[in-house]
């Protein structure tokens, strides 16, 4: 198995672990950079998606009422749970690669986000599932609001995402 297929593979069961949420979770950052291709009005692009490692997910304030608990479902599908930081207690939980954290601007990345149908034809997802992606414009317009209050070594990750952002609204390129 190749570094892409592991990735894949670690991303597919991070999309299974959401399954009971995926109708209110948004997913932002790298992944739906690379998702943002398989929206049926993306613009074609002649290069490869930049590759991210980390499932960045907006969650609502809360999640409607279950018996499950995301934690719980991220460590079933074997992500590993490990605290960082000097906090106590931690600021931010990780588990797998998977961080908690609360992000300014959140509730941007969720108004009107684009839907993607998951299956096999575009990685290792069975059965097919439809996720929730930030759209392109509010992921630009949140990183216009946060970028002053961002640490300088971000900044340039940040040009990038706002780059990629750009190039694949659909409102601009139809």
């Amino acid at each position: 198995m190749n570094e892409r297929d592991r990735e894949l593979e670690a991303f597919s069961k991070f999309i299974g672990a959401l399954e009971p949420w995926l109708g209110e979770v948004v997913l932002i950052g790298g992944w739906a950079h690379r998702l943002y291709r398989h929206h049926p009005l993306a613009r074609r692009l002649a290069y490869l998606p930049l590759i991210t490692l980390d499932g960045d997910v907006a969650v609502p304030p809360k999640l409607k009422g279950r018996k499950l608990s995301l934690r719980k479902r991220l460590l079933d599908a074997g992500f590993v749970e490990e605290f960082v930081g000097e906090d106590w207690p931690p600021a931010t939980q990780e588990v797998g690669g998977i961080s908690s954290q609360l992000l300014r601007y959140i509730e941007i990345l969720m108004i009107s986000p684009w839907k993607v149908q998951l299956g096999r034809e575009n990685g290792p997802f069975s059965p097919k599932r439809k996720v929730q992606i930030a759209n392109s414009t509010s992921f630009l317009a949140q990183k216009i609001l946060i970028h002053e209050d961002r640490v300088y070594k971000d900044r340039a990750n940040d040009t990038i995402d706002r780059t990629l952002a750009a190039e694949n609204r659909t409102d601009i390129y139809q």
